[in-house]
């Protein structure tokens, strides 16, 4: 892939950022069979939600895939061969000259961030900044 194709999107003011929750200890999601059960065992067809927010209202941020990671992706207890969960994030209609925070996370029980307060102590929330320069430049 080329340099160019990489960077398309931040050319285009519209970046993707890949999202790699990278293990997280602890964490089970559960699952809800067919009959009702709650399991952990049956995670084919049941996903975790990410999450993500930004400080500035007008930003848009989509998450992909859109429904969240499969839940068979968790949790992680040492495995050798692990593969951490990822999701990609789109930025869209970002402010020239703004810096954004935005944060991500996995919406599960145990990680739920219940108020903006939580994301700055948080150690299983992946946060980042991005600033769109403006680089058209005037000639005199």
């Amino acid at each position: 892939m080329g340099h160019d194709r990489l960077l398309s999107g931040f050319k285009d003011g519209k970046p993707c950022f890949m999202l790699v929750f990278n293990k997280i200890l602890g964490v089970a999601p559960k699952s809800k069979l067919r009959n009702g059960i709650d399991s952990v065992n049956s995670c084919h067809s049941k996903v975790v939600p990410i999450k993500c927010k930004s400080d500035v209202s007008n930003v848009s941020l989509q998450v992909y895939p859109k429904d969240g990671i499969s839940s068979c992706m968790w949790p992680y207890i040492g495995q050798p061969d692990y593969i951490p969960p990822f999701a990609m994030l789109q930025v869209l209609n970002i402010p020239l000259e703004t810096k954004i925070k935005i944060w991500c996370y996995a919406d599960v029980d145990d990680l739920r961030i219940e108020s903006d307060d939580e994301v700055d102590s948080a150690g299983h929330i992946l946060k980042f900044f991005i600033i769109k320069k403006n680089t058209t430049t005037s000639n005199p």
